[in-house]
């Protein structure tokens, strides 16, 4: 499935508490489209102790550019993770000791929200329909048919061999079929009972954080293979309160669904 957006960098969520600032920095310039995207999606408030207005904004801005790289993957890391496991109303604490760089997330209530869905089929694979969107890392217990379509009786297009990792799309709703991802392409449909979630050795990398994109304007010629669907996704709210290691402070909230290649999206 095609990588519709790029992933978020910390000081972009960092920075979705200041919406009103028009200029972050030039140390913040590579990441000016994804702050862009956290201006317009993040509901935020600035906490300092000894600035206010402009000057608190322009300050604060200064310390978001001064944040590590790593602290900043780690904040990606932990509030995509807050979003895939944590319990509804319950915080998931972050801290660097060395830095001093801390991050509080506060997920809200999982929903399914019927959302478009962009993504590249294989050649002969049947356009999913009615499909619950499920974006995790699953193995296959058996030697295991890809079929065209959700159904025994469709052609097989492709096999699974026992203990093969594939990404679990979504599952056609009410028929018991998961529509298989392999890097880019979705390839098939496995029967659901031959498949289940993959184990914790050699599990994904964590999900990601990233900018949602809406679906090309209508005529609007997309290469082959490319399809948009409906489909129903899980989405959360997620509050966010990070702090610097030099005291400033950003609390914000932002909204999120979950695509099929697992990562979650920021509408």
């Amino acid at each position: 499935m095609p990588r519709m957006l790029a992933k978020l960098s910390a000081v972009a969520l960092l920075a979705g508490a200041l919406a009103a600032c028009e200029a972050i920095g030039e140390a913040a310039t590579s990441t000016s489209t994804a702050m862009d995207s956290w201006f317009r999606s993040a509901k935020g408030t600035l906490t300092t102790s000894d600035q206010t207005g402009d000057d608190a904004q322009g300050y604060f801005a200064r310390q978001m550019d001064e944040l590590a790289a790593a602290d900043a993957e780690a904040i990606d890391r932990e509030g995509a993770k807050a979003l895939d496991q944590g319990m509804a109303g319950k915080a998931v604490e972050w801290r660097n000791p060395a830095t001093g760089v801390q991050a509080v997330f506060i997920p809200g209530d999982p929903v399914l929200e019927k959302r478009q869905v962009t993504a590249t089929l294989k050649k002969g694979v049947a356009r999913p329909v009615d499909l619950e969107v499920i974006g995790s890392t699953y193995e296959s217990r058996y030697n295991s048919n890809l079929r065209s379509a959700p159904g025994m009786e469709n052609r097989i297009v492709g096999r699974l061999a026992p203990g093969e990792r594939f990404t679990a799309v979504g599952r056609s709703h009410g028929r018991g079929w998961i529509l298989v991802a392999k890097g880019r392409d979705m390839v098939g449909y496995v029967y659901e009972p031959l498949v289940a979630p993959a184990s914790s050795a050699g599990a994904a990398p964590a999900p990601e954080l990233r900018e949602v994109t809406a679906p090309p304007p209508d005529g609007e010629v997309k290469p082959a293979g490319d399809i948009t669907f409906l489909a129903a996704t899980p989405c959360r709210n997620l509050a966010y309160d990070v702090t610097t290691g030099k005291g400033q402070r950003a609390r914000a909230e932002l909204r999120a669904c979950k695509a099929g290649d697992g990562a979650w999206e920021i509408n």
